[in-house]
């Protein structure tokens, strides 16, 4: 079988497989669920993407990160930018974290009720604090190096890392983009 290889800052990647670690992330994430905002997206409306940027790695994908044995399984759409590149809010809803994690770099979360939360990581600067009401297409933030970077020829590369969760289960972004999210109930 071929996977997909990939480098990334070693020392954060390292911290990105402690088990304290993890179990940080877990409540940090807990804290993401338990929060119901606004229910900003009506049935079926699609989301738009947050960048124009090229997809480095599609959601699903299986890498093989600085060698070590553990696939690291892509959650999100990870793309590839031009520092300084605008990230727009992918929806409309509330920005519900704005924040600096040691992995996940500058990071956005924004609540679109319903259980749906957008998720944007490794940011140069965040644009938007928690509270603000966003629309689809605003400007939430820059594009730059933070957190765990994939790296070429040992330079940090500027990527943002996109992710949609539904109740805390990431779903496949490029399906919300063509079809958007059908709500029941």
């Amino acid at each position: 079988a071929e996977f997909n290889t990939a480098t990334m800052d070693p020392e954060k990647y390292t911290h990105y497989l402690q088990p304290d670690y993890k179990a940080q992330l877990q409540e940090l994430y807990s804290g993401f669920n338990a929060s119901v905002g606004e229910a900003m997206v009506a049935g079926g409306n699609a989301f738009s993407k947050p960048v124009d940027g090229a997809v480095m790695y599609n959601f699903g994908t299986e890498l093989i990160v600085n060698g070590m044995a553990d696939k690291y399984v892509v959650n999100g759409i990870d793309y590839r930018l031009e520092t300084g590149a605008s990230i727009k809010a992918s929806q409309r809803g509330v920005v519900i974290y704005a924040s600096e994690d040691t992995v996940y770099g500058n990071m956005l979360v924004i609540d679109h009720g319903y259980g749906i939360k957008s998720h944007y990581y490794g940011l140069g600067s965040l644009g938007k604090s928690v509270g603000d009401t966003v629309q689809e297409g605003e400007i939430i933030g820059t594009a730059g190096i933070s957190g765990l970077v994939y790296t070429e020829n040992s330079a940090k590369i500027a990527t943002l890392h996109f992710a949609v969760t539904l109740d805390g289960v990431f779903l496949n972004p490029n399906t919300l983009f063509k079809d958007g999210i059908v709500i029941v109930g």
